[in-house]
């Protein structure tokens, strides 16, 4: 097989060979086949669907592989690193396969969330509570996910992880961030608490909190009122939480 497939592996060699080289029983030889750059597209399609992993992801990460095939992966994958493929190819235009593309499954949209050229309203689709807390987490990560769906998110997402996800975001909106001060959840607030973009009156409820944690964040945050730092540097029983306070250049001199 080493010999079959280094001689596939040439620059020069007959097309009737390599078309044959397409069913050798060996899968080195037909990953030789889907990494030549002169590799039709048909035969392309053919190794996509090959029953060896290491092939099927070569032929995905091919420039003249269909994009149908592209999308049926994304639609469809069962394998994370074949999503990761198909999505990272180029000629996937997400644009252009809209419909289709919004109706992919876990893996295929995890893929697809990767991608930093993925368009806003994929990430807005994907932060819906129809998909697992993986995707919407990831969607809501996402640099184009809209600021209404990152809201949508911190308040209302079943999954604590999303909404801090949500809530971390400096995009989301500041009543948003509002309602995420007084989530349940601790790990919701610590994302809003760390927020660069936390209104000064969410970061000032936050100094009031019963986890320490969120008060020392909060307590460095640069929107944190003076009256409240002083407060807080006075009053707060944590050690930990007062020297926040004190180094944060808007406490008060005093």
């Amino acid at each position: 097989p080493g010999v079959r497939g280094f001689a596939v592996g040439l620059g020069q060699v007959p097309s009737t060979v390599v078309e044959t080289a397409i069913s050798d029983p060996a899968w080195q030889v037909r990953a030789e086949v889907a990494r030549r750059s002169d590799c039709s597209p048909s035969a392309l399609a053919e190794l996509a669907l090959d029953r060896d992993p290491v092939v099927r992801r070569a032929a995905l990460a091919h420039p003249a592989v269909p994009v149908e095939v592209l999308v049926q992966v994304l639609l469809h994958a069962n394998s994370r690193l074949h999503a990761e493929v198909a999505a990272g190819n180029p000629g996937i235009l997400f644009g252009s396969h809209r419909e289709a593309l919004l109706s992919a499954n876990r893996f295929g949209a995890l893929a697809m969330l990767a991608q930093p050229r993925m368009r806003a309203e994929f990430a807005a689709r994907f932060a819906r509570a129809d998909h697992t807390a993986d995707v919407r987490a990831r969607a809501v990560a996402h640099l184009h996910c809209p600021p209404k769906a990152l809201a949508s998110a911190a308040v209302d997402a079943p999954d604590a992880a999303v909404r801090a996800a949500a809530a971390q975001r400096i995009e989301c909106p500041p009543k948003a961030l509002r309602a995420a001060a007084a989530d349940v959840d601790e790990q919701v607030r610590r994302a809003c608490a760390s927020n660069a973009s936390c209104p000064t009156d969410v970061v000032d409820r936050l100094l009031a909190d019963d986890d320490d944690v969120i008060r020392r964040i909060a307590a460095g945050h640069g929107a944190a009122s003076p009256p409240c730092l002083a407060w807080t540097v006075a009053h707060d029983e944590s050690m930990v939480v007062r020297k926040a306070a004190v180094s944060n250049p808007r406490c008060p001199t005093h």
